[in-house]
């Protein structure tokens, strides 16, 4: 190795009549020196793992003679515990060790707190001898099943009961409320309680868990997604799902204008057509499946809207078939869930749980927590012996979105030409079936860009007029909780009021309502003149308050600054349009804000914003209106 690199560097030949090297020459030994490095990496690779087996099997050697040459009182009490003495035996008595835990625990502290008491006696005793000091001297205890060399094995014990209850719960997937709700259900077989499995089916579950599979840049373009995207709620048997609302992704056949149709048997088939083209976040994460997986690349997506714990959820069931030999439960493919916002666990339970909504009373196996950018990957064989579900969770107030992601391989469905086709036995797609009319009973999560208020173009809005706007559902809670902040009181105002007729940011926004806060940072020069030319008889500065949320407003989607004949366009990059808004007579105060899109959270604001809409005015500003 030492020949070959000396050669390269100086470019000439070894021996007493050294010449210059040609560049086939150089080229062999560029890839000798190639092939020595790989080798030498491997031997020390070798190496490395040689010297951590022989330290690993000698410290384990090490501590089982150890325990072998223990006291008798020693022995006694590891093979009480069904210990046995060993690493291997502690581990095969593990269903043993989970149950007797925690009292396993509280001995081996109250030994130890024995052992120490009456070490710090006897050495009293031994220093007043020492003084002389002490007539009525005791000699010190012989030593008993209490010495220090049985507290010494006792505290091991302690610590690799506790090592492997850890390791166990991790491969379990059982966290430690559901193991506590199993102590305080009498033996832990009341609801909620881990079901006894074994280990190949545990290993099937506990696999399917991915956290973090999309992260960086990706996951921010998803976030962005899951911002601008629109849900639907769609019908199941006549009935609008309110607890689902879902958008529809596919990949279009653009020969025939076809998509990949998912159906399950409760959806009605006028919504089958309701399905946009894939977003680009959506493709990358189709093809980053794709090369993890080593499976066929996605073609369709439910984006799954829970906008919060308490009243969205998904009740606990199995996959429909969607690969090409599946007819009723998907028994081949496999179905990727990711998550994106705020963190809800996918519930694993029994086949007896299907159609349960809470938790309780569901005999759960396991659970993934799903944060954000975690993938679930649930196949065939595990759909088929076992439920999943999202089930109500009140603890939860942000918004969680599921992207499910199938290869869909059974139906196609023509949006625009409003047919489906369905797989033949012959391996073929079927003819044409029409699709029913779309229900006018569809509604949208969201509010329309356009409201017709004519010839007024202004209304006072009520409780019945908010629910039919869509602005709150049928249990009065309301439904936009989007947010951006603003600099100033008097921007916002005049944002509300249509003298400032768009918002101009840096970066651009999705389309929307939203929720309009001031913030209490310095509003810059620019601001403060086009407040002064555009509305000259503005209040005063400072007499409107911070920190508030001042109305609810409709934006349109970002313009380029250059495009707009808006004297306000030269203050930022992209423009907003507003198209209606909603001032508040009185602000909602003490808010608390954040840069960018945002998400009103705290319920007691929540019910604010919802009492400050009901009297409130909303106006109505149509392109091109003063």
């Amino acid at each position: 190795m030492a020949d070959v690199r000396l050669q390269l560097k100086s470019g000439k030949t070894r021996g007493q009549n050294p010449r210059d090297l040609d560049p086939d020459e150089i080229a062999a030994l560029e890839e000798t020196r190639g092939v020595l490095e790989a080798k030498g990496k491997q031997k020390a690779k070798e190496r490395a793992i040689s010297r951590i087996n022989a330290h690993t099997t000698s410290e384990a050697d090490r501590v089982i003679k150890a325990v072998e040459e223990a006291s008798k009182p020693a022995n006694t009490y590891f093979d009480a515990v069904g210990g046995a003495g060993s690493s291997t035996d502690l581990r095969l008595q593990g269903k043993a060790l989970i149950e007797r835990a925690k009292e396993k625990d509280r001995q081996a502290k109250r030994q130890a707190t024995e052992e120490r008491r009456a070490a710090a006696k006897a050495e009293k005793q031994r220093q007043r001898i020492k003084r002389g000091t002490e007539t009525d001297a005791v000699a010190p205890a012989p030593p008993t099943a209490s010495s220090p060399r049985l507290l010494e094995h006792l505290l091991y014990l302690h610590d690799a009961t506790a090592e492997l209850i850890a390791c166990l719960r991790l491969e379990r997937g059982i966290s430690e409320e559901s193991e506590n709700e199993a102590d305080g259900s009498g033996g832990g077989d009341g609801p909620g309680a881990p079901a006894e499995l074994p280990e190949d089916e545990l290993a099937l579950i506990r696999n399917g868990y991915h956290p973090g599979f999309v992260e960086g840049q990706l996951l921010a373009d998803m976030l962005r997604l899951t911002d601008a995207g629109a849900p639907h709620t769609f019908l199941h048997r006549g009935k609008p799902v309110k607890s689902l609302p879902k958008i529809i992704y596919g990949v279009r056949d653009e020969a025939t204008g076809e998509y990949p149709l998912f159906r399950t048997g409760k959806q009605d088939k006028s919504g089958w057509g309701a399905v946009q083209n894939m977003p680009e976040p959506l493709l990358a994460v189709a093809a980053l499946i794709e090369e993890k997986f080593s499976v066929p690349r996605p073609n369709h997506v439910w984006a799954n809207y829970y906008l919060s714990g308490a009243e969205y959820w998904i009740p606990v069931h199995q996959e429909q078939a969607f690969s090409r030999n599946c007819r009723n439960f998907e028994s081949e493919g496999t179905t990727f869930i990711v998550s994106v916002g705020a963190s809800r666990p996918l519930i694993i339970t029994d086949l007896a749980s299907k159609g349960a909504t809470d938790r309780a009373g569901l005999n759960v196996l396991a659970e993934a927590p799903m944060d954000e950018g975690a993938l679930y990957a649930l196949t065939g064989p595990l759909n088929v012996k076992y439920a999943h579900g999202v089930p109500r969770d009140a603890s939860v107030a942000g918004r969680r979105v599921t992207y499910v992601f199938r290869r869909v391989e059974n139906a196609v469905v023509n949006p625009e030409r409003r047919y489906y086709r369905e797989l033949q036995k012959g391996g073929t797609l079927g003819p044409q079936i029409p699709l029913p009319e779309e229900p006018a009973a569809a509604p949208q999560v969201g509010l329309p860009n356009t409201i017709s208020l004519a010839p007024t173009r202004e209304v006072k809005l009520n409780a019945g007029l908010l629910r039919e706007l869509g602005m709150v559902d049928d249990s009065g809670r309301l439904t936009q909780l989007r947010s951006t902040t603003l600099i100033e009181p008097l921007l916002a105002l005049a944002l509300l009021r249509n003298i400032k007729k768009h918002e101009m940011r840096p970066k651009k926004f999705p389309a929307g309502p939203y929720l309009i806060h001031v913030g209490g940072a310095k509003t810059p020069p620019g601001y403060k003149d086009m407040l002064e030319q555009e509305w000259p008889d503005h209040p005063p500065y400072g007499s409107n308050p911070c920190s508030a949320i001042y109305g609810l407003m409709y934006l349109e989607e970002p313009v380029a600054a250059e495009s707009l004949d808006d004297p306000w366009a030269h203050l930022s990059t992209w423009g907003m349009r507003g198209a209606w808004g909603i001032e508040f007579e009185t602000p909602v105060l003490q808010v608390a804000g954040a840069r960018g899109v945002w998400y009103l959270k705290d319920e007691t604001l929540i019910a604010g914003v919802q009492q400050a809409l009901v009297g409130a005015t909303l106006r109505t500003f149509p392109a091109g209106s003063p």
